[in-house]
């Protein structure tokens, strides 16, 4: 006598959301909404300098790699949360000021990658062509001799800190290299795991970037300080980030 086929199907993940886990404050939905805000204001003086200038020169493409890639994998790590796929599953049940409470943790993390990426980017638009290079070595104030002045060691400019078309490049094609690996491995697990099973996956992509983000910066002082130039990097972006860091970690904790 034949066996009927056994069929194995995965759980799916089940939840309640007619009853939160905590209803939603005004006053941390108002603090979480002036985060936001936060984050795209230290941001903004950052991506004016470099459009401004019309110039990446002077930041490390070390720092914007590993920002890049930190910000990615701080935003999955946020998005595959089981309290963010909850946040999500629930917004058509639960709607309105509640679903955007919930899921304003998410958009934080959201709006400091794109942020991030937007540096990322700039980096790539305003880096120099090949040909730019190619012809101010031929130019002739290149062939000029040199003068007394700037074959004194003790007056010769700073090394050089703009970014170079190959450089620019790599930084691009490894951050989004990185960007597509992550997504498809995030869809993969969770089409053939569930939402539930894909925590180890979810850890990596946290411990990832705190790692790079705490040693992101390191790169970037190194490059300013070798320079003795700040350049394109802004100065307001720091002034803003260094304590707003410390308010943001705390609000995610909180949350």
């Amino acid at each position: 006598m034949a066996h009927p086929p056994i069929i194995l199907s995965r759980p799916t993940p089940s939840f309640d959301c007619a009853h939160p886990v905590s209803p939603p404050s005004v006053v941390d939905f108002t603090i979480s909404l002036l985060l936001v805000l936060g984050i795209l204001l230290s941001y903004l003086p950052q991506h004016v300098k470099i459009v401004s200038r019309r110039s990446a020169a002077g930041l490390s493409p070390w720092f914007v790699l590993l920002g890049s890639v930190s910000g990615t994998c701080a935003f999955a790590n946020m998005l595959l949360q089981r309290a963010s796929v909850r946040a999500m599953a629930c917004c058509p049940v639960r709607g309105g000021f509640a679903c955007a409470s919930s899921l304003l943790g998410v958009v934080q993390i959201g709006v400091q990658w794109g942020c991030f990426f937007v540096i990322m980017l700039l980096y790539l638009i305003f880096a120099p062509k090949p040909s730019s290079s190619s012809s101010s070595s031929s130019s002739p104030r290149s062939s000029r001799p040199s003068t007394p002045l700037s074959t004194n060691p003790s007056r010769s400019s700073p090394a050089p800190t703009t970014p170079q078309p190959a450089a620019a490049l790599l930084v691009g094609s490894l951050a989004f290299a990185h960007l597509f690996l992550t997504l498809l491995a995030s869809v993969i697990l969770l089409a053939y795991r569930g939402a539930f099973a894909i925590q180890p996956w979810t850890d990596l992509l946290g411990l990832l970037a705190t790692s790079l983000a705490a040693v992101q910066y390191v790169p970037q002082i190194w490059t300013t300080w070798t320079s003795g130039q700040v350049r394109s990097l802004s100065i307001g972006m720091m002034c803003i980030q260094t304590p707003g860091s410390a308010v943001f970690a705390a609000s995610l904790w909180y949350r």
